[in-house]
């Protein structure tokens, strides 16, 4: 697949290209995802929304922001070759991460130190795995596979996968999610209010294209094995996005690009139509390389999984930039 049609990054290092694009100047806070946030908007629409005529014009230039992340340090991570999806789970002060698999190794979630990166536990799991999220309301994981469009839920203290479930390729009976293409990319979990339907919280995952977009999912009295119900989805402006981080700090979901080093900031606030592109607050350059895993530490530090090999761990370093 060819990366976006020929998008132009063009960074500004030092300044702010535009009002629209500032960042917020203090960094991201250490956050858990999880936090919670008013009943999703427009949850009662009442006609499906055509994904494809929702997309804008080629976007020909990104105007991003650079920020002062600097590299901590670097992680091999050789029983991990190819990081996927990355999260801190505060149940057991751990990182998590998911390896895609191979032809020669089996898909994996692994459990990981957050002083060394040292590998703690692993977990076969599912068969192309690409995204790991922590729900504190539930205690649980969850793991997106590619395979199949699942979803699989694993208890964290005992590293034991309780059972797995089917997404819904459907939106009010209509297909929206096209099927053998790119699936779920990454995957994030918002506590709170689930629209009208009330529920301990609410996954959002991350199709990678065919279309790219957010789905959230319907979890409320979902049993196991059981074709988890789309709620909610909205088409985001760039193809083959990689993975999700939500800042409950600022109230913001982060869609990590690896084709272009950027992440696209959006507004947890904002209430686009269902089926609409939600708005884009702001664009900022990623740090490392092949972005698809984000997380926060205790400490605010960033680690970024790097699907062609390894973990970059990042702290916030504004005098840097500024003493150059």
């Amino acid at each position: 697949m060819q990366a976006s049609l020929g998008v132009m990054v063009v960074i500004a290092v030092g300044m702010l290209l535009a009002a629209s694009a500032a960042g917020t100047g203090d960094g991201p806070s250490p956050t858990t995802e999880g936090a919670k946030r008013a009943p999703l908007p427009n949850a009662s629409s009442s006609a499906p929304i055509d994904c494809t005529a929702q997309l804008p014009p080629d976007l020909n230039e990104i105007h991003a922001t650079v920020t002062p992340w600097k590299l901590d340090k670097f992680f091999p991570l050789t029983d991990v070759p190819e990081p996927s999806g990355l999260c801190y789970c505060p149940l057991t002060q751990t990182m998590f991460v998911v390896d895609d698999g191979a032809p020669d190794r089996p898909a994996g979630l692994y459990e990981l130190s957050i002083e060394d990166c040292k590998v703690l536990r692993s977990l076969r799991l599912g068969k192309d795995l690409e995204g790991v999220t922590y729900a504190p309301t539930t205690k649980r994981l969850y793991v997106s596979d590619e395979e199949g469009d699942m979803v699989h839920v694993v208890d964290p203290r005992q590293l034991k996968e309780l059972g797995s479930f089917p997404v819904s390729r459907f939106f009010q009976g209509k297909e929206i999610l096209q099927a053998g293409g790119n699936s779920f990319e990454g995957i994030a979990w918002y506590s709170g209010v689930l629209g009208s339907d009330g529920g301990p919280g609410f996954l959002i995952l991350l199709n990678q294209d065919d279309p790219t977009c957010l789905v959230w999912l319907d979890l409320d009295g979902l049993q196991l094995s059981q074709t988890a119900r789309v709620l909610e989805y909205y088409v985001l402006p760039q193809r083959n996005s990689g993975e999700l981080y939500i800042d409950t700090a600022h109230d913001e979901l982060w869609v990590a690009n690896s084709w272009l080093n950027t992440c696209e900031i959006l507004d947890l606030n904002a209430t686009p139509d269902v089926g609409a592109q939600w708005p884009v607050k702001r664009w900022e350059v990623l740090p490392g390389m092949a972005q698809e895993g984000i997380a926060f530490d205790p400490q605010g530090r960033l680690w970024i999984g790097q699907d062609a090999g390894g973990i970059a761990r990042y702290v916030w370093a504004p005098q840097s930039t500024q003493s150059k």
